[in-house]
Formats: structure tokens, sequence, C-alpha cells
């Protein structure tokens, strides 16, 4: 069992989470709950999230990308603990567990099948699909510098807005700044791994944003991303002040500029640890942030 709980790789959940929160404080913000539908998003979520994880262990190990150059923890099938078809039979269980979740989802937000349940099915749909292709396949999107934009679209935009959605059954355009503000945030903590994985995965042929523009326009992009996300979060709080509890997300700012400070000073072969900071970190801003809307 240890083997696949270090497969299911627990310590990316906090920042799938942090994306949730944010969605489900929003809905509290604007005067809206519903426990079953937040409890089950998160379910679906953390079944997703496993299953990107595994599916990302399997497309980069059959892929040769996970190999003796590689800096970072040691993945699953690239150890020798797991082997490739049990991990593609468990590949399936989670498309299975994702899917159920996510319909039991739909019928207690929406009830019986109606146009908008179909909608979402298809977003959800996609959203496994996405998990599944960004290592996998013929052409895996995350071999072609496109993993910045489906992890910002699916960690941003459809992860915070869906939870609104599902909860409120509306749509408030100004939620659009803290959803884009988690998008950026996520992208964040990909472009800290493929900062790291920049050498190894020139000799793989796997096309990332730093391999693309260099390490040190791939350090600037990561400032870039993180500063936007504090400007968008503070542009929804003054667009929708009610007490200055809702500026406590500022607190983490010292916890941030740590890891940028780092980022900027020490070689890219080092920041295997910045994966984890770096999701905590955007946890807490997350949850202050949270806090903030609640009180």
């Amino acid at each position: 069992m240890n083997k696949w709980i270090k497969a299911f790789r627990f310590r990316t959940l906090p920042l799938s989470f942090a994306c949730i929160i944010v969605g489900i404080s929003l809905s509290l913000f604007f005067d809206k709950i519903d426990i079953s539908v937040s409890l089950l998003v998160l379910s679906t979520t953390l079944f997703l999230q496993i299953l990107s994880n595994l599916a990302n262990d399997y497309g980069d190990f059959v892929k040769n990308t996970d190999n003796q150059d590689r800096v970072g923890e040691e993945r699953s099938l690239q150890s020798g603990q797991i082997k490739a078809p049990q991990m593609k039979r468990m590949i399936f269980v989670f498309v299975f567990l994702s899917l159920s979740s996510g319909i039991l989802l739909l019928l207690s937000s929406f009830g019986t099948p109606s146009l908008h349940f179909y909608l979402f099915l298809a977003l959800g749909i996609a959203a496994i699909v996405a998990a599944i292709k960004y290592t996998m396949g013929k052409n895996p999107y995350g071999y072609k510098a496109m993993g910045d934009f489906f992890v910002f679209l699916f960690f941003g935009p459809v992860a915070i807005i869906g939870t609104f959605y599902l909860i409120t059954h509306q749509f408030n355009p100004s939620i659009l700044f803290p959803a884009t503000a988690m998008g950026f945030f996520s992208v964040a903590v990909l472009n800290i791994n493929n900062m790291r994985d920049i050498d190894s995965d020139k000799k793989a042929n796997k096309i990332t944003i730093p391999v693309l523009w260099g390490i040190q326009n791939a350090r600037i992009y990561h400032f870039t991303l993180i500063l936007l996300s504090f400007i968008l979060l503070s542009i929804f709080v003054i667009l929708n002040f009610k007490n200055y509890f809702q500026g406590l997300f500022l607190l983490s700012i010292p916890i941030h500029l740590k890891i940028l400070t780092f980022v900027a000073s020490k070689n890219n072969r080092l920041f295997d640890p910045l994966l984890k900071k770096t999701a905590i970190s955007i946890m807490i801003t997350a949850v202050l942030f949270s806090i903030g809307l609640m009180i």
C-alpha cells in the first residue's frame, strides 16, 4: 500500500484543494452554500488530481523522460516499485472514481439531468482527458509547452467558477479575478517543476516554457505569475469591499518573497524542495483569502 500512497503524490493535493476552497468561500461570500455539493467537489478534485499524477508518472516513464538525469524525487515506475501494467490498471480505476464522483456531484447540484447537467458532464470528461493527455499518448500536450495553459484553465477558471456555479447556480463576473489569480498561482507551481527539470527535459525532447524561453526568462515569468496573482486578488477585494479582514491574504506575501529570493539566486537543480513550499504557500494564501471573505 505504501508504494501506491507514494505514487498518488499527496503533496500535490494542497494546490488542488486551495482552488476549491476559494470557490466554496466565494459562494459563502455571496450568501450561498451547499455542504453536500462542496464535499463532492472536493472528492472529485481528489480523484482527478491522483489520476493526473498516475498518468504523469506513466507517460514520462514510457517516454523515458524519468531517467537517471531527473533531479526530483524518484517516481514509482522509474524506481521499479510499480510495474507499468499495474499503473495502467490503477489509472482506469481513478478514471472510474473521477467520473462516478463527478456524476454524483452533478446530480446533487442539479437534480435530474438537464442542459446544465450535460454541459458540466462534458466539462468533467474534458478534465479527465486533460489529466491523462498531459504526458500520455502519442501527442501529449505537456511535451509541447501547453501544460501551463491547461493547468491555468483547469486549476483556475474551471475549478473556481465551476465550484461557484455548482453551489450557487449563478455567475458573478467579479469572481474572474480570484479564478484567474489561482490559475496563475497553479502555473507557478508547474513552472518551478519545469525549471528544475529543464536539463533532463531538453534531453528527452520535452518542450516546456523554461526549455522554450530559457531559465532566466522562466524566472521572470515566475515572478510575474506571483505578482499578478496578488494584484488580481486585491482587485476583487477592492470591488467587493466589506471589511479589512478581506486583506488577510496579504500576510502571506513574506512567505512568497522568501521563495522568490531562492528562485532568483539559486541553481535551478536545487528547486525540488520549492515545489512543496510553493504549493503550501499558495494554500496559505488561499486559506487566508477565504477566511477574509467569511469573517
